[in-house]
């Protein structure tokens, strides 16, 4: 019902709530859908929400559970490169999260 609605009217919210509206729908139906439908929800909630490594971290994570290492460390490696390319500092957000 939310995947349903997002896809209506996405546009009607603020991309902060329709980011969370994914990441709601993503843990609902986590245990019911593939890594790679996973990984299409959680795309959407990233996109709307850039900045946040959460989605990132379950998106490397649906890659692991493929055993498509190497794109799940590219998305990790990518992410990590440009939070400190941001700050400078170390350890960054998306390592306190990891």
């Amino acid at each position: 019902m939310i995947l349903e609605e997002l896809k209506a009217r996405q546009s009607d919210y603020h991309p902060l709530e329709a980011a969370f509206g994914y990441q709601w729908a993503f843990y609902l139906l986590e245990d019911a859908i593939s890594p790679a439908e996973a990984r299409e929800i959680l795309e959407k909630a990233l996109a709307l929400d850039p900045h946040n490594g959460a989605y990132a971290l379950k998106i490397a994570a649906s890659h692991f559970r493929d055993k498509n290492y190497s794109s799940g460390e590219a998305i990790l490696r990518r992410f990590m490169t440009k939070e400190f390319d941001a700050s400078g500092e170390v350890p960054t957000e998306i390592m306190k999260l990891l």
